[in-house]
């Protein structure tokens, strides 16, 4: 057995937020909202399909995301150190 270490930082990401709204104002206002709380990027709340998809979510974010590469790393850690099968 080997030991698999895993390390984790945080990095800033730029996503695009889209909403189905009947005005500028109101999607203005459902972006705040959504904004003001922490969003965890997965099942419903991402959306890669066609604008004209009956089936897109009032309110998702684009699955593709940009980091950014010159950032700096912060809460660098190890995540997990784990017992793998194989050589390491």
């Amino acid at each position: 057995m080997a030991t698999r270490k895993v390390y984790s930082a945080d990095v800033k990401v730029w996503a695009t937020l889209y909403v189905v709204a009947s005005s500028a104002k109101e999607a203005r206002r459902m972006m705040r909202e959504r904004l003001g709380d922490d969003i965890q990027a997965e099942g419903d709340d991402t959306f890669g399909g066609e604008f004209s998809d009956p089936d897109m979510p009032d309110v998702s974010l684009s699955p593709a995301m940009t980091i950014d590469a010159k950032g700096r790393l912060h809460g660098f850690a190890l995540a997990q150190e784990c017992e793998i099968d194989g050589d390491a």
